[in-house]
């Protein structure tokens, strides 16, 4: 395939690293929940959406970055609201989750990277099948989650487990969405 040489928007670069903090906390909270990594995440979140709202803004007339910046800001979106679902059900074996938001952060950093070297063809490429790599790793270990949460006696806590993982596939479908788009951005047709 050949690549254009095209530097991404200083707006989108901030909101990927805003996003990748954001996915952090996430990761953090399932790992450890509590209320301090709760309020954190949330605060991450506020801040993406933020940083989304700017960036959007700014890319006013951009459509090919606006597509992308969109698709950040709904993985910020769904991230922070599957920690608050989860935070506000007081979902229980989060293990599973963590190591699924610990995937969700590495593809976010990923797509950062793939971001930042925008205008380097090999190194951009590299980072964006790596990206979609992780997300589809994400998507396979969301199904596992939601078999297991199918297979949980508590129906109530089942359902419970199903939102969260739902919000968090949601989040792994805009990473894959921006990481499409990017390559249709660099792609010479």
């Amino acid at each position: 395939m050949l690549w254009r040489r095209r530097r991404a928007p200083d707006e989108v670069l901030e909101q990927a690293g805003t996003v990748a903090e954001l996915t952090r906390a996430a990761a953090r909270y399932f790992r450890e929940p509590s209320e301090p990594a709760a309020v954190s995440a949330r605060s991450r979140a506020r801040a993406a959406l933020d940083e989304a709202r700017t960036a959007q803004a700014a890319l006013k007339g951009r459509s090919d970055w606006l597509a992308i910046s969109r698709s950040l800001g709904e993985l910020a979106d769904q991230t922070g609201r599957a920690v608050a679902q989860a935070k506000l059900y007081g979902v229980e074996r989060q293990q599973r989750l963590a190591r699924v938001t610990l995937e969700l952060r590495e593809t976010a950093v990923a797509l950062g990277q793939a971001l930042r070297h925008a205008g380097r063809t090999s190194r951009c490429e590299e980072h964006l099948v790596e990206a979609k790599r992780l997300a589809s790793s994400v998507d396979e270990a969301l199904v596992r989650a939601r078999e297991a949460s199918l297979d949980d006696p508590r129906e109530v806590a089942g359902l419970k487990d199903r939102e969260v993982i739902r919000r968090l596939g949601e989040a792994a479908e805009a990473a894959h969405a921006a990481a499409d788009r990017l390559a249709e951005v660099l792609a010479v047709r």
